[in-house]
């Protein structure tokens, strides 16, 4: 029933904020960060934490031109420093609420534009629909408020609020992970100054590593397309790496480019991102939690050998025989039944005991 009365919410949202839809010239970034432990770069994965366990993020970026054509009054920045910060919870197994927040530290350019502090903010509740915990396609539903916490004056954020529901989506075999966002952003009335209808937002994004943990690189794609009035679009593109620093805490660094100059696009970017999510808790149901499970998507095997990892050992003793097949699982054998030659011919009382 909770999972019914969540998606009522994400539906009267959307039809309540289409209603009010305006959006200005300078409004919330098109690269705003992900919540979720599986994020990179600007892309939201769908891994919810366990009840009452949190995922926390920190970055910060440097951006030429962040709001895009010249035309704009907005683009007047010529550099911008921001510091994000960014909390996810998780409520329920399925369900989870998070928090974005951006501090610009620096912004500067033409006409004595000079200012910091603190930018547009955002809470976006998640629900996930399809879990891929163990791999596959995993399927999540999210609703993005986003608060004008900014200072219109003073470039930092629209002056408006907006809502933004978003369908994510992703396939992980392995570690490769291959995610997708899309949404639609809707603006109440606010202080910004060019008019625009509602924005279609949508990202892409393909991580695959090379080497376990150390090199692990993706691509990411991002683009925003105002539905009417005067934005226009932008496409922005990523290439970064993703290290593993611990079972615990994952590091990001990544840069790309405007390849779409439009509205919302910086003319380039560099930036890092370091998450961390100190209880994994037991995402396989293998009753191996936290750090200590060594596979967090793949259940133990509890067979009495090596159970306290959390990794599944389908042939104990590595001597090519199947457990399930293996006369002799916890003792490497020769023989086709996975026993030594000696204990076949001994007969079956010396076969480990069966």
């Amino acid at each position: 029933m909770s999972r019914i009365r969540c998606i009522s919410v994400l539906i009267a949202t959307v039809l309540f904020s289409a209603g009010t839809a305006r959006a200005s010239a300078t409004h919330l970034r098109l690269d705003s960060p992900g919540s979720s432990a599986d994020s990179f770069s600007g892309m939201e994965g769908t891994s919810i934490p366990g009840q009452g366990e949190f995922v926390l993020g920190f970055g910060g970026g440097v951006r030429a031109k962040p709001w895009g054509e010249e035309e704009i009054r907005s683009s007047e920045v010529d550099h911008l420093i921001s510091l994000d910060m960014s909390m996810l919870i998780g409520v329920m197994a399925s369900s989870g609420v998070s928090v974005n927040l951006s501090y610009v530290a620096l912004q500067e350019g033409g006409k004595d534009v000079s200012s910091y502090g603190l930018g547009d903010s955002m809470l976006k509740f998640h629900l996930r629909i399809l879990d891929n915990r163990n791999g596959g396609p995993g399927l999540c539903l999210m609703s993005e408020l986003g608060f004008p916490s900014g200072s219109p004056s003073d470039r930092l954020g629209s002056g408006m609020w907006s809502t933004t529901p978003w369908l994510v989506a992703d396939f992980k075999l392995l570690s490769i992970q291959l995610a997708a966002n899309v949404g639609v952003r809707f603006y109440s009335p606010g202080r910004g100054e060019g008019v625009s209808g509602s924005d279609f937002l949508w990202k892409i994004g393909l991580k695959v590593p090379v080497v376990t943990d150390i090199l692990v690189p993706y691509v990411y794609f991002a683009g925003d397309s105002g539905l009417a009035g005067d934005m226009k679009n932008a496409i922005l593109g990523d290439l970064g790496n993703k290290f593993t620093l611990s079972d615990e805490i994952s590091l990001d660094f990544f840069g790309g480019m405007a390849l779409l100059s439009g509205s919302n696009a910086p003319q380039w970017r560099a930036g890092v991102a370091l998450r961390w999510q100190p209880l994994i808790g037991d995402l396989d149901e293998d009753g191996v939690a936290g750090s200590k499970d060594k596979c967090p998507y793949l259940p133990e095997d509890l067979d009495g050998f090596e159970d306290d990892d959390g990794c599944p050992d389908p042939d104990n003793d590595r001597d090519g025989v199947p457990d399930e097949d293996d006369a002799c699982p916890n003792e490497a054998g020769d023989g086709d039944d996975g026993c030594p030659i000696a204990k076949t011919a001994a007969g079956p009382e010396a076969k480990d005991g069966r």
